[in-house]
């Protein structure tokens, strides 16, 4: 039986195809090609990135030092609806 991406190559096959007939077919192999896998791509980090991570570390840092049994998340969301709240956690 011959493969569908076989007849497709070699339309003049039809059913079983004898192993030295196939043999002398120019590009022709018994196994199947894998698909080469994509170069890897080099990801190179701008400094740019690093300058945000700082803050936000600082900002985080910031938000831990606060008073209170607040979860960060809630520290964190009061500190975006609140001017005040957000004034004392800088000034502290």
């Amino acid at each position: 039986m011959v493969s569908a991406a076989l007849a497709r190559e070699y339309p003049g096959l039809n059913g079983s195809v004898d192993a030295g007939v196939f043999a002398a077919m120019p590009g022709a192999t018994l196994e199947p090609e894998l698909p080469s896998e994509p170069p890897r791509e080099i990801r190179i980090v701008s400094p740019e990135l690093y300058n945000f991570t700082t803050i936000k570390h600082m900002a985080i840092n910031l938000l831990r030092s606060a008073p209170g049994k607040d979860s960060l998340r809630l520290r964190r969301k009061v500190a975006a609806w609140d001017d005040d709240f957000l004034a004392r956690l800088i000034a502290a």
